[in-house]
């Protein structure tokens, strides 16, 4: 069985009986377009709320509070040179995270409630972390993506920052406004991934775990002290009071390959150029 719990934060336990290993995820991480920030870090409290249907939901919407809270945060890079970020307003989001038998179906809504129009926006569709040290893949040599040669272990790509790495499906995204701004961070690399899932075994071999979103344009992981993996959803354009949903998927299974057949059984839909 599969138990979600909501913190006060945008953090959520994931607990997996048949494993006994648990995981968090902060879904979601960012929320950006080309023109700037919606969401960004540090953390802030959500009102969780449980439905019938099993899911967990909240919903939050832009504020002037919030944009100028992140504004003076003093963001860094690894010079500690500022990164003020541009924080823009207008924008209301809607998260849902519901527990099945062998997997958690994740929903990411967003509405622009400006006037304006926000071009390019996307959003990191949850830092999925592992909990439990049969999961944490430090050496990056049992976390995957699937690519034009099939399943390959991250420690056989080429990662410029080589801890932690974003994957893009098409090169020319690494110029993306916002991916860029971080590329000191996340990095990139050369492998271009054809599936939106990144999955990681555990020690054992016994049992594996993958994240995973329709229209996807970005895939991150990181060994840091978060041991973490992403898979971003890409929104496009968003004209005023538009909304558009996206959604995503944690699977469980026995070997990753088993869950990247089932992502692609869902039918999910690959980002639109």
């Amino acid at each position: 069985m599969i138990h979600i719990k909501p913190t006060e934060t945008r953090l959520a336990s994931i607990l997996n009986d048949h494993m006994n290993v648990q995981w968090r995820i902060q879904i979601p991480e960012v929320v950006a377009c080309d023109q700037g920030y919606f969401l960004h870090w540090p953390d802030f409290k959500v009102d969780w709320k449980k439905r019938k249907t099993g899911a967990f939901t909240y919903e939050w919407e832009t504020s002037f509070k919030y944009a100028q809270s992140q504004m003076e945060f003093g963001h860094r890079d690894n010079r500690g040179n500022p990164l003020t970020p541009t924080m823009l307003q207008g924008l209301r989001l809607r998260v849902g995270v519901r527990p099945d038998r062998d997997k958690v179906d994740l929903t990411i809504e967003l509405q622009n409630t400006s006037d304006g129009v926000f071009r390019g926006v996307w959003a990191e569709g949850g830092c999925f972390q592992h909990q439990s040290q049969e999961f944490i893949d430090d050496r990056y040599e049992r976390t995957c993506i699937k690519t034009e040669k099939g399943l390959v272990s991250l420690n056989k790509t080429d990662r410029s920052m080589e801890i932690r790495c974003a994957y893009v499906f098409y090169a020319e995204d690494y110029e993306n406004p916002m991916v860029r701004r971080y590329e000191w961070f996340w990095g990139r690399s050369n492998v271009r991934p054809t599936s939106a899932l990144i999955a990681t075994q555990d020690i054992s071999g016994k049992f594996a775990v993958g994240i995973g979103y329709e229209h996807a344009f970005l895939i991150l992981q990181n060994s840091n002290s978060h041991h973490c993996m992403h898979s971003a959803p890409y929104f496009g354009t968003l004209n005023p009071k538009e909304k558009c949903l996206r959604r995503g998927v944690i699977l469980f299974g026995e070997d990753a390959e088993e869950l990247f057949k089932r992502f692609d059984e869902l039918g999910f839909q690959q980002r639109c150029r």
